[in-house]
């Protein structure tokens, strides 16, 4: 069995290698990171290229690949330390969506994604459960048609330019640990959600946050797959993003 690369995605990786070469100097990366400023201005130009489209269907503007397609743009995007926002936006949003979201969603979404005018944010870690996403305590009650979310998260990069956020909470709170819990769109720019950046030595390209939700409403329509079954659409999802993550960790010393 043949693991190597298809002739096509031979041919993207040399893209995007040869894309970085020229439009990512390492004086660029270098004076984005001490300017704390994330680099629209190349993500637009990455986005022309149709590769936060890689995961979205054809019939919502993307280019349906696989998974090894986006990994392949991640690592050649990594290889010049220049972060951007594939993994939350590219991947998991994308897929995510691509399996819960209903037909509007679907419809609201996808071409914005797979087009770049979009930027997605996820907020799922909290400071008492770390990753253990079945610990959460972050609530989201119904109330009036809606959800309205109380609690707190850390680590949700790109908040401040996000579009729109995917956030875990509790919406039944007798239920079992792994049970209870759903995805919900979230307009980051919604009253009630107050955010503070978290000071780092570096990758400050991608800025990072502590995230308070207060009294947040959310329309019932944003709830993202099926009620109370978030975790197991939440798992599902983070696999596939952690071969993102993986790719991105890619050793920056073989740029050739």
């Amino acid at each position: 069995m043949d693991f190597g690369f298809s002739p096509e995605q031979q041919l993207l990786r040399d893209t995007v290698r040869e894309f970085m070469r020229r439009e990512c100097p390492a004086d660029y990366v270098r004076r984005c990171d001490d300017e704390h400023r994330f680099p629209a201005e190349l993500r637009a130009k990455m986005a022309a290229q149709g590769w936060f489209g890689t995961l979205v269907p054809e019939a919502y503007g993307g280019s349906g690949r696989g998974i090894v397609d986006i990994a392949i743009i991640i690592e050649e995007t990594a290889r010049w330390g220049m972060g951007c926002d594939f993994i939350p936006t590219a991947i998991f949003s994308a897929e995510a969506i691509t399996k819960y979201g209903s037909a509007a969603q679907k419809t609201q979404y996808l071409p914005r994604i797979a087009d770049g005018t979009i930027t997605c944010a996820i907020s799922f870690t909290e400071p008492n459960a770390g990753t253990d996403f079945a610990a959460l305590t972050m609530t989201a009650d119904a109330h009036d048609g809606q959800l309205v979310l109380n609690g707190h998260k850390m680590f949700t990069s790109l908040i401040n330019l996000a579009d729109v956020v995917i956030v875990a909470a509790r919406t039944d709170k007798s239920a079992k640990k792994h049970k209870g819990i759903s995805l919900l769109l979230v307009d980051p720019k919604s009253p009630g959600i107050v955010c503070r950046e978290i000071p780092k030595l570096g990758g400050h390209i991608i800025p990072t946050y502590e995230v308070w939700y207060e009294n947040v409403r959310v329309p019932r329509e944003n709830l993202l797959g099926e009620l109370n079954n978030g975790w197991y659409q939440l798992i599902a999802t983070i696999n596939t993003e952690r071969v993102g993550i993986a790719a991105h960790n890619t050793d920056r010393k073989s740029v050739v």
